[in-house]
């Protein structure tokens, strides 16, 4: 008698632990998807809001200002960013800073549907969306690093990275295609809904306590620029690391502004085309970042990955060079806008497959050579590099489409990628570098 009511109240037990762990995973599902919602709306916004400026203003240089607040958020809150993650009650912070993000861009479209458009605005409103994103961002990774702590490391970073990806992808095709059928205002509402959608699948995961979360030691300040200093200070002594390093923090700043300034300010002023084309185009080179990193992990397991680094890049000059058909005197008048835009989608495609192959070879390398216990500090300093690199790209890249023609832009930029490609190609550091197969290919990818 007494074994049988033992075993009931094992089953029952068992039974409710069942239903606690289905909760949690059900739970943590609505926290990821409306963390993944909340990107795609990201995107949504970057692309409208960014086409909007150049729209109004044909400016590049107003298109570059407006990229560099967009960009410049995530590298101020470095320091803090350990800090932020695990503040008290963070998962309803996450909540609330997706509701501010709405009533920023319902604020937003009030004015704009009053024609009270001044260039501040934008700028105003992107600078608080941005810093709320880069918040809400550090805090989301701790929350699934926290309540999902026996999924294996590497392999939750690819999820997120191609899911990451996918929303680039069709959030920018989804504005363009906003912006193009209902025009800024009713664009930016549609994505104001979705911050708000996002917020509301967000806010289920608060019946789940922080407590259970598991403790991530904070990193303050001082601390940070400490292992900044000691990473840095690595570098002086290794130069051919620190001359990996400055090439590819010049590549980022010559290449960023390729797909999201110069593509745009051809599509607009040059051709006076439409928004949906110059989305597709870029939301083209995310799906050929897709396509690259997927590829490669399946050939990596055949030991078919022997492109160098210096490879990569000239894959890139090939790109920037067949870029400049389309706007050459010889080709322009025997192309229409549609022809021209089927080049762009093919060379965007190859462009995002050739820097997906560009970034695994840089990573390899670095994995390779950098010593176990130095490897967290000087990754510190390659990703401080790299984030302070893109909004210097956009500032320099949309002042040069005031002084410089688009066409010479992009042969400029092939000769810098070319001289890059020349200089590291004769690295010893490059040319020992083996290839990595299967998954391994895909560590520490970002």
């Amino acid at each position: 008698m007494n074994s049988a009511v033992e075993s009931t109240s094992k089953e029952t037990a068992v039974s409710k632990a069942d239903i606690r762990t289905h909760s949690v995973f059900y739970l943590t599902g609505c926290f990821r998807a409306g963390k993944w919602v909340s990107i795609f709306g990201d995107w949504i916004y970057w692309f409208i809001v960014s086409w909007y400026v150049l729209s109004a203003t044909q400016s590049g240089i107003q298109l570059g200002i407006l990229l560099m607040i967009w960009a410049l958020p995530p590298v101020l809150i470095i320091p803090f960013q350990s800090i932020i993650a695990l503040t008290g009650g963070r998962k309803s912070v996450v909540v609330l800073i997706g509701l501010t993000r709405a009533v920023v861009v319902f604020g937003f479209t009030g004015l704009l549907a009053n024609n009270a458009f001044q260039i501040w605005i934008p700028y105003a409103a992107t600078a608080i969306m941005a810093f709320c994103g880069a918040i809400s961002h550090s805090i989301s990774c701790n929350v699934f690093t926290a309540t999902k702590p026996d999924e294996p490391v590497q392999a939750t970073a690819n999820k997120e990275q191609t899911l990451f990806d996918c929303c680039a992808m069709f959030g920018i095709i989804a504005g363009g295609v906003l912006y193009d059928w209902l025009g800024i205002v009713s664009g930016l509402r549609t994505c104001a809904v979705i911050y708000i959608v996002a917020a509301g699948l967000k806010i289920i995961i608060a019946l789940v306590s922080d407590r259970g979360a598991t403790a991530q030691p904070r990193t303050e300040p001082d601390k940070f620029f400490t292992e900044l200093k000691t990473g840095w200070n690595y570098y002086r002594t290794h130069r051919w690391l620190f001359h990996i390093l400055f090439f590819f923090a010049l590549s980022i700043i010559l290449l960023w502004p390729y797909m999201t300034i110069f593509l745009p300010f051809v599509f607009k002023i040059l051709l006076n085309s439409g928004s949906f084309t110059p989305a597709l185009i870029q939301g083209s080179f995310w799906a050929g970042v897709i396509i690259g990193y997927t590829v490669i992990s399946q050939l990596g397991i055949k030991g078919r990955i022997r492109s160098s680094i210096s490879n990569s890049y000239l894959c890139i000059v090939l790109i920037l060079f067949l870029a400049t058909v389309p706007l050459s005197r010889i080709f322009k008048p025997d192309l229409t806008t549609w022809s021209i835009s089927v080049i762009y989608i093919m060379l965007a495609i190859f462009f995002g497959i050739t820097m997906a192959s560009l970034n695994i070879q840089i990573n390899t390398l670095i994995g390779i050579k950098l010593p176990y216990n130095i490897r967290k500090f000087a990754l510190a300093v390659w990703r401080t590099v790299v984030l302070a690199s893109i909004p210097i790209g956009f500032l320099i890249g949309g002042y040069l489409t005031a002084v410089i023609p688009m066409y010479w832009l992009f042969m400029l930029a092939a000769l810098g990628v070319l001289l890059i490609s020349i200089r590291l190609g004769r690295m010893m550091e490059i040319r020992e570098i083996q290839p990595v197969e299967g998954e391994a290919a895909l560590l520490d990818q970002k």
